[in-house]
């Protein structure tokens, strides 16, 4: 008894040591109650470096004492912050800006390298922009001047007429043209306001490339309810709109006191910005088809007067013949007819007040350190974080105008001989093979359906890691032109690169050849991947084929990670919106309408499911219209990527072991892996974000999906009683 009488002189010792022992107990109790039976594969542990470090992130990351069947996401990320802490610049941090930030700091290297006699004009200047965007004391000499000079160009004044009536000394053109400005914006800057622009050239056939105008892609810092709390921020940020519009009177030789500023003005902003964010929010919920075939004659005329007078605007000095019958246009028609009945009630002071603000807010990143400071300022009272640093910021737009220039010299081309894109390449093929699997047992669509969506599937093109041209000096600096970035006036560079990259796409409308060999979605140093059901393509860069997305060390590990990513942006071709395109990318309804019914009534499944979920951080609900088609591919997504693992085993044999999870089954790695690419660190403000995107937070990512999951219940053989198994599990593919 020795133990006992130790106890009753060490009572709370002895105590804390009978808990230790008794969640020691507990943990290998849980642990063997979801792993109680032995690994399919009695084989070896893998030895590799990158084993041991998948092992040692995934090992500290998890939280073991939690049941996997009650709650995955804490039990795969609930110790996942402790390791990857978030900066405290950003609202929202996961595995791909981890991955973002890897790729960052292989940049700076490409960057502050040396030059040298055969570095291409490109990446000479990507160094020269970068330079620039770093010499904050040259920004300062500059001033405002610069902003001015394109704000003339914009057909927008100095300053706005938000003053008092009676000191109104800047008053607005009678015969401002709001459609005019905003095409010029968008021309020079890439920006959409109020109208959303893109376009795409058919290099199959050119005589049918496509122009859509929807709403902008860029979100309102402002959230559509109003509360107190965010009446108080806005009074904050109307405060600091005076002060812009001071600097940029005194910046055109006005003294403007700041008791002149008419506060009606300033709020009409205010209430306009909301409007808009409004029928954003509206469009985004729902399908390109309602959006595209809504219906009504009031504004139809003032709508293709819109479309006519703004594609003549981006055309002009471009196209001289130009003509919209030469272009297939398609046009998100609910949200335009919001749009134009409300801009209808408005006054030209109004929108040009409105837009002047648009434009200015764009630039003021670009201006001095008193005016980024008062920014950052009013930033942080909204986002509660600090201000992004210099490096990070320099670092994102290089990246973002000059990512192909870049990855020259990052990326390898001998990376397209390597183990990790060969095994990749195999991973698409199979995922493509257990979606024709999926869809061919699926009982609700017709087969002469299948049909078509077999021969849209197989014409789907997937371009990987990178274009080989980005190798070619030639032909690299032929795709970035006759650029020739200023030493001193950084916000002339980052339009003039936008206004280069405008003219040549536009040019290609017409004329597809002059660009078809750089026909490239993404950067390869950007973390992220695509599906356009434009072109019908799906592009997965060279940076989302990096740790800690890829190269994991075993292909289960890849699968459950990217697989599931690559399975979610096939997936994208099919859902609510991919589903009306055809092959070779044309809007078409395609469906019987039966089919069509079912197929809305198993995605009505998805909507109750998701917005059943409750944020208390935020005391609200996710969005599940918003954010359906990313959860039907999230779901669907991992399914194929499942299966498409186990046409790779049933191919090339069971995997080794992971180094500290023998325990494991090979289906359990998998799902292990899936949950840990979404870990994540939130803050209030970025689950608000959230709630406004068509991405939900990424614990009901993993949450949703797996609740519907028959493979994942299977795997850790979770009771139909589980938290988490779904009573009604839905599913589309």
């Amino acid at each position: 008894m020795p133990f006992l009488n130790w106890c009753k002189n060490k009572r709370y010792m002895c105590v804390a040591l009978t808990l230790l022992l008794f969640i020691g107990i507990t943990s290998v109790i849980v642990l063997n109650e979801y792993s109680n039976e032995k690994p399919e594969y009695m084989g070896e542990t893998c030895s590799t470096d990158a084993c041991h470090q998948t092992a040692e992130n995934l090992f500290r990351s998890m939280d073991f004492s939690v049941d996997p069947c009650s709650d995955f996401y804490q039990f795969t990320c609930g110790n996942w912050n402790k390791k990857h802490h978030r900066p405290n610049y950003m609202e929202l941090f996961n595995g791909l800006f981890e991955g973002q930030f890897n790729v960052f700091k292989q940049l700076q290297d490409v960057i502050e390298a040396n030059e040298t006699a055969n570095d291409p004009e490109s990446v000479k200047q990507s160094r020269i922009f970068y330079r620039t965007c770093m010499n904050t004391e040259q920004m300062d000499a500059l001033g405002l001047k610069p902003a001015l000079q394109y704000l003339r160009s914009f057909h927008l004044p100095n300053y706005p007429s938000v003053t008092l009536e009676m000191f109104q000394s800047n008053a607005s053109n009678a015969n401002f043209d709001w459609i005019e400005s905003v095409a010029e914006i968008k021309k020079v800057t890439g920006v959409d306001i109020i109208i959303g622009f893109s376009f795409l050239p058919d290099f199959k056939n050119h005589s049918i490339s496509k122009i859509l105008f929807s709403m902008p892609s860029q979100k309102s810092i402002f959230e559509v309810e109003k509360n107190i709390e965010m009446i108080r921020k806005i009074e904050k940020f109307a405060d600091f709109m005076k002060n812009v519009v001071i600097e940029f009177a005194v910046a055109s030789n006005q003294r403007i006191p700041k008791m002149i500023l008419d506060d009606v003005k300033i709020f009409k902003i205010f209430q306009m910005e909301a409007t808009f964010s409004k029928f954003q929010l509206e469009a985004k919920s729902m399908s390109y088809f309602e959006n595209i075939n809504f219906s009504s004659s009031e504004f139809k005329t003032e709508i293709d007067q819109m479309v006519n007078q703004y594609l003549k605007t981006m055309f002009r000095n471009i196209d001289p013949n130009f003509n919209a019958s030469d272009y297939k246009i398609l046009k998100f028609t609910h949200y335009l007819h919001n749009v134009m009945k409300y801009i209808s009630t408005l006054s030209k002071v109004d929108m040009e007040n409105y837009i002047w603000w648009k434009a200015v807010e764009q630039m003021i990143p670009l201006t001095t350190t008193k005016i980024k400071k008062m920014h950052d300022e009013i930033m942080k009272i909204f986002t509660e974080n600090e201000a992004k640093p210099k490096w990070f910021i320099c670092s994102l737009l290089t990246n973002k105008l000059f990512g192909m220039a870049l990855s020259h010299y990052l990326v390898k081309p001998t990376f397209i001989n390597s183990t990790e894109y060969n095994t990749t390449l195999e991973m698409v093929s199979n995922i493509r093979s257990t979606f024709h699997n999926s869809v061919n047992d699926i009982d609700w669509i017709y087969n002469d359906t299948k049909q078509i969506i077999f021969e849209k599937m197989d014409a789907i093109e997937s371009f990987l890691a990178f274009p080989e041209w980005i190798f070619d000096r030639e032909k690299l600096d032929e795709y970035y032109g006759e650029l020739n970035c200023s030493s001193t006036n950084h916000l002339e560079n980052v339009f003039e690169i936008h206004a280069m990259m405008m003219e040549n796409e536009l040019k290609a409308l017409k004329t597809p050849e002059l660009r078809k060999d750089f026909d490239y979605d993404i950067n390869p140093t950007t973390v992220n991947a695509a599906y356009n059901p434009f072109n019908n393509r799906i592009t997965i860069p060279w940076a989302m084929l990096q740790y800690p997305l890829h190269n994991l060390g075993l292909e289960v590990l890849n699968y459950g990670a990217l697989g599931s990513t690559v399975g979610h942006e096939w997936i994208h071709g099919f859902d609510n919106n991919g589903r009306y395109f055809d092959k070779d990318g044309n809007f078409d309804s395609w469906w019987p309408t039966d089919v069509s019914d079912e197929y809305t009534k198993r995605a009505k499944c998805f909507i109750d499911q998701y917005s059943s979920f409750y944020m208390p951080e935020i005391e609200g609900y996710v969005d599940g219209e918003l954010s359906l088609n990313e959860n039907i591919a999230d779901n669907s997504g991992l399914r194929i990527a499942y299966y498409a693992y186990k046409m790779y085993v049933k191919r090339n044999g069971k995997e080794k072991h992971l180094p500290k999870f023998q325990r494991f089954t090979d289906n359990q790695l998998f799902f292990i892996s899936f949950g840990n690419r979404w870990c994540d660190a939130p803050t209030p403000r970025g689950l608000s974000i959230n709630q406004n995107d068509e991405h939900c937070p990424n614990k009901f990512r993993v949450e949703g999906v797996l609740s519907n999951s028959v493979e994942f219940r299977n795997a850790f053989k979770c009771s139909k009683h589980s938290r988490m198994v779904s009573k009604s599990p839905c599913r589309v593919w």
